[in-house]
């Protein structure tokens, strides 16, 4: 008897550590001292067109967009979840709001900017924690500049 409810805890644990691994998502990180243009000498229209293609290749999803106003909203995207012992599972999720703006010279301007939640099995509604997670949103705002820097100069990787 003990040594089945022995086997019964060791194939809970393993179970645990094998959801927990195969559930886990890491955030994407810029290149180590990265640091973006956010002006770039290339039209507004061209400019537009790299940020879609930048967003489909990394399979972020669009959740709306108005190329008049120069503004892209993507939908949430999955962030890394976390076992908080008594306080339950959080999760994380983001998105980036996307804007252009022509400029002077033929450049364009580009802001992003990201929003960082959390919502967890406590506490079941999503709330914003940017604030709070100011470097790892700004990793993630790197990271999507220097992807779109990349496309820009010809590196798709």
């Amino acid at each position: 008897m003990k040594r089945l409810k022995l086997a019964l805890v060791i194939l809970l644990f393993a179970g645990l550590m094998i959801g927990c691994v195969l559930g886990s998502v890491r955030f994407p990180t810029p290149s180590e001292g990265y640091q973006p243009k956010v002006k770039y000498k290339i039209s507004y229209d061209k400019m537009w067109n790299i940020i879609d293609d930048v967003l489909e290749s990394n399979r972020i999803n669009i959740a709306s967009q108005d190329k008049q106003k120069g503004i892209t909203v993507t939908e949430y995207i999955q962030g890394q979840t976390e076992t908080m012992g008594p306080l339950g599972t959080i999760q994380t999720r983001y998105k980036y709001n996307i804007k252009l703006k022509k400029d002077e010279n033929a450049t364009t301007k580009l802001a992003i900017i990201c929003n960082f939640e959390s919502s967890g099995n406590k506490m079941h509604a999503w709330r914003e924690i940017s604030a709070d997670n100011k470097e790892r949103v700004e990793k993630l705002e790197k990271w999507l500049y220097e992807q779109i820097e990349k496309k820009l100069n010809g590196n798709n990787k």
